[in-house]
């Protein structure tokens, strides 16, 4: 499970993109973001947890909007990523 850090929400809607929290999609469907779509980890960790290990933050980034999830220390790849779209076959498709 993810969570946003932008509206401190679990990320537990389906969208176009994988999971997000509500607000992100609402905002997706209400108002598209604009720009091109860049997505990247976080060099550093957001967070540790109770045993010490490091949770990175995985950030969808266009030129209006951010989305900026934190995972947890098992999860080492992002759904939404232009690399594991590549690798499934039943990837959303890239609307943005």
């Amino acid at each position: 499970m993810t969570h946003c850090l932008t509206h401190q929400r679990p990320e537990d809607q389906t969208s176009m993109l994988g999971l997000v929290c509500v607000e992100c999609k609402h905002r997706l469907y209400a108002a598209p973001p604009s720009g091109n779509r860049r997505s990247f980890w976080e060099s550093q960790p957001a967070a540790y947890s109770l045993d010490r290990q490091p949770c990175f933050v995985y950030t969808l980034m266009w030129d209006d909007f951010r989305i900026r999830s934190l995972h947890a220390v098992e999860s080492i790849v992002d759904a939404r990523s232009p690399l594991h779209a590549e690798n499934s076959e039943s990837s959303p498709p890239n609307l943005f």
